[in-house]
């Protein structure tokens, strides 16, 4: 057997070496992508000789009489629909399941940590209340092939399992998890600052911590208005894909995934929703307690020191460098999903819905500068009029999450945190159309080498 392993990972490595693009190929991948962008933005946007372009027709589109306010009205509509049916069609799940039906017997506990020491001892002692130390599996992992910092040791005080992968990336130590818990039938996988409540997913109190900074507690809010929108699109479809922080997975399911997940380091959670809608597998949401995890304590700038992993201290950096990065790419993606991907069913409706309302957003990053500097041109009364019934639907649909939903489950935010949540909200909207051209630039060099899938790459075969 040994010979047969041996073999199979020698044919891996070949496969692997002629993926791999020349010099000259990736020069040449880059020349063409940036001409494709330049062939875009002139011929369907500026258009001139050719045609008038998509620049010039909306312009006189929105000078057409009676067309800018129903225009605005269909904007406006569409919004409406985004904030308010999720409130409406859902609630957070109001009954916690009594302890003593909970199983965790067949659930192996999985943590990918990277450079992790100092943070994990907090995260393994919520896990023990839950877990036997033999399910818990901490995938240390880093671009070393030696540990890089005191995990090992933190595990052995806590006698739980721990394995070293050489390679800095989530999706491999997930992929090395699924590899080594092979006896249990399901999987949960959490990052490495998650703390779960002692009888999950079946508490009756919050852990008790601080509320955090101000924008801590706005990405709270965020994060649960989130959580409503995945809990009404698993109820009629399914979520589009599952939260990053914390998932439970079928293993077998899991391991079919990794066949088809693309590797990508940056959003593997997203991939993997991709990959199990694509597949006919529904992504359902458990809303009955919330878990808390780490969030960056500041909007744009810190002077504190950088957390473990991917644990950026600032929103800002989180989103504009990570978070959406995928955000261009995603228009493929679901138009390929919407137009091609049935085998969910009836609940396929719902599910396209969103990932429609998705596509809708990533399109709208790019828009956005053009559309707002195009309507001002053409009457700047009524986009301010437009600006200002907007803000002040989205203060309404907070009103109407905190004090309904929200305070049923006794999670009401402070009002205080309402007005730094809408000027968060609005600085983040522009950091993700920044972002959207910024990832446009970079496509050029991340996409002009080949990144094979976790499944074809021999060190992370290896390794599991």
């Amino acid at each position: 057997e040994k010979e047969n392993v041996e073999e199979f990972l020698a044919a891996v490595e070949v496969l692997q070496s002629k993926a791999v693009r020349k010099p000259w190929q990736s020069k040449l991948f880059k020349i063409a992508y940036f001409v494709a962008i330049l062939c875009i933005i002139y011929f369907v946007f500026v258009g001139q000789p050719i045609w008038n372009g998509l620049g010039l027709i909306f312009y006189r589109w929105i000078n057409s009489e009676g067309i800018p306010q129903a225009g605005s009205a269909i904007f406006m509509g569409w919004a409406a629909f985004q904030a308010f049916v999720p409130m409406l069609g859902a609630r957070f799940e109001q009954e916690v399941d009594d302890v003593e039906k909970r199983d965790a017997s067949e659930v192996a506990l999985v943590i990918p940590a990277y450079k992790a020491a100092k943070i994990l001892p907090e995260t393994i002692r919520h896990a023990l209340k839950i877990f036997k130390p033999e399910q818990i599996f901490i995938m240390a992992n880093g671009n070393s092939p030696t540990p890089m910092d005191d995990t090992a040791e933190v595990c052995k005080e806590f006698g739980v399992n721990v394995a070293w992968v050489p390679i800095g990336s989530k999706i491999t130590a997930e992929f090395v998890g699924v590899a080594l818990t092979s006896k249990y039938k399901y999987i949960l996988l959490i990052d490495d600052d998650v703390h779960l409540p002692a009888n999950l997913p079946i508490v009756t109190d919050r852990i008790n911590g601080s509320k955090g900074t101000l924008i801590q507690q706005c990405q709270d809010m965020e994060y649960k208005l989130s959580g409503l929108t995945r809990t009404f699109c698993a109820k009629y479809g399914s979520a589009t894909f599952p939260h990053g922080a914390i998932i439970l997975w079928d293993r077998a399911t899991l391991q079919a995934l990794f066949n088809v997940h693309p590797g990508y380091a940056i959003s593997e959670d997203w991939f993997f929703g991709y990959a199990a809608r694509a597949s006919g597998h529904r992504i359902r949401f458990c809303s009955q307690v919330f878990v808390e995890t780490e969030t960056p304590p500041s909007l744009f700038f810190t002077a504190g020191p950088a957390r473990g992993g991917f644990g950026e201290m600032t929103v800002f950096k989180q989103r504009f460098y990570r978070w959406n990065f995928f955000w261009s790419h995603r228009l493929w993606e679901d138009s390929i999903y919407i137009l091609f991907s049935w085998r969910l069913g009836f609940r396929e409706i719902v599910t396209k819905i969103w990932v429609m309302v998705e596509l809708y957003d990533c399109a709208m990053s790019f828009l956005r500068p053009w559309v707002i500097v195009l309507a001002a041109l053409a009457n700047y009364k009524l986009l301010l009029i437009f600006l200002a019934a907007l803000t002040g639907m989205y203060a309404l649909a907070f009103i109407t999450f905190n004090t309904w939903h929200l305070r049923k489950k006794k999670e009401m935010i402070a009002w205080k945190i309402m007005p730094v949540y809408m000027a968060m909200k609005f600085a983040l909207m522009w950091v993700n159309v920044a972002s959207v051209y910024y990832d446009l630039y970079c496509y050029a060099k991340y996409f002009s080498v080949k990144h094979p899938r976790v499944i074809e790459t021999r060190a992370v075969l290896e390794a599991a």
